[in-house]
């Protein structure tokens, strides 16, 4: 059994089984603390690891959602607070699980660019080869984000914009590239359960773009 995991140095034996616990962990729960036992190959004993979800990348995550449901007035403005830390830790390498890479993942894809969604999604993959199966709606719902950013149709069906014609709810146009097959998989409900949630309204890319434009324009006079 080789010593340490292909391309990545260790400088210490803790530092090594850590890392192997965290390319094995295969199945992650929402508690804060992971425990798993990996193979000590030094003296062929089994060690137990002790991992510990971020608690201030929880923290961040905790205050990102309360924002949403409270519709903070300054959500924008806190939003770009929060992504500037994320970033921090991320590069730091202080996301330690898979549920740390999902909470990361969460706050990057309410960014303003570009490289935030593809930050967002490298983690929300991360997160769901991992096992933790909340990453699978959130990487289809990254990948549709993504694609709007683009200017063109989503994917899964997971956005929804409020046009600002009536104000009414409608989903975003899509590609066609997705069966309800997928969606299943990702976690994302069939395509007439996506429609009646919005009675049937579906907005052309091009109006959802104005519509976005001009509500993205209000929130940053807020700011």
């Amino acid at each position: 059994m080789e010593r340490h995991l292909p391309g990545v140095a260790y400088e210490s034996e803790r530092s090594y089984l850590r890392q192997r616990a965290l390319r094995h962990l295969r199945r992650v729960v929402d508690h804060e603390t992971v425990f798993c036992v990996v193979h000590c190959p030094a003296d062929d004993r089994l060690v137990s690891i002790c991992i510990l979800n971020n608690g201030e990348l929880y923290r961040l995550y905790r205050d990102d959602q309360d924002d949403r449901r409270r519709r903070h007035p300054s959500i924008v403005k806190r939003d770009r607070a929060r992504l500037v830390l994320v970033r921090a830790l991320y590069e730091s390498g202080s996301l330690n699980t898979a549920v740390d890479c999902y909470r990361a993942a969460m706050i990057a894809h309410h960014g303003e660019g570009n490289d935030d969604l593809r930050l967002a999604f490298d983690l929300a993959l991360s997160s769901m080869e991992l096992h933790y199966r909340p990453a699978r709606w959130l990487t289809a719902a990254i990948t549709d984000r993504s694609l709007f950013a683009l200017g063109r149709p989503q994917r899964f069906g997971t956005q929804c914009i409020r046009w600002i014609v009536d104000a009414q709810l409608y989903l975003i146009e899509m590609d066609g590239s997705v069966d309800d097959t997928m969606r299943t998989a990702m976690d994302v409900p069939p395509l007439g359960d996506l429609l009646s949630a919005v009675e049937g309204r579906m907005l052309p890319i091009s109006l959802a773009l104005e519509s976005a434009a001009r509500t993205r324009s209000e929130k940053c006079k807020r700011v």
